[in-house]
């Protein structure tokens, strides 16, 4: 049995058997409290290798606009750096780094230039939570 699949059973039984047969308040509602959140970790880890490899996708596609858009603006620097380095390891530090000095250099850029890089980032991290929400709700 898959571990999300697990929690899934352990949050029904908490739910349909456990807490229904809990006499005390307190505790039937730590039983349904355990219930909402083993059913949240198991949809989040059944969900985990697609939004994972949708995250992969995503990265790829937005070091691939920014790459273009360095190569057709005077982009600075530490900007092309940061953006090569998502290029060359798509993962949550990296995206960090180059929001990070993205911000540092919108007074460089200027206001549409930044836009234009800032509008893609915004982007791909409004389909992460969009994708988190799917185990949040």
């Amino acid at each position: 049995m898959n571990p999300d699949e697990l929690l899934n059973r352990i949050s029904k039984s908490l739910k349909q058997d456990i807490g229904p047969a809990v006499g005390n308040d307190y505790a039937k509602t730590q039983a349904f409290m355990a219930s909402a959140v083993l059913d949240k970790l198991s949809r989040q880890l059944a969900l985990a290798p697609r939004h994972a490899a949708s995250d992969r996708v995503d990265l790829a596609a937005l070091a691939a606009t920014l790459t273009a858009l360095c190569d057709e603006m005077s982009a600075p620097p530490a900007l092309r750096s940061a953006v090569q380095n998502l290029t060359d390891r798509t993962d949550n530090r990296v995206l960090n780094a180059l929001i990070r000095i993205l911000y540092e250099n919108a007074s460089v850029l200027g206001e549409e230039a930044f836009r234009l890089y800032i509008s893609p980032v915004r982007k791909a991290l409004r389909a992460r939570i969009d994708r988190q929400i799917e185990f949040a709700a």
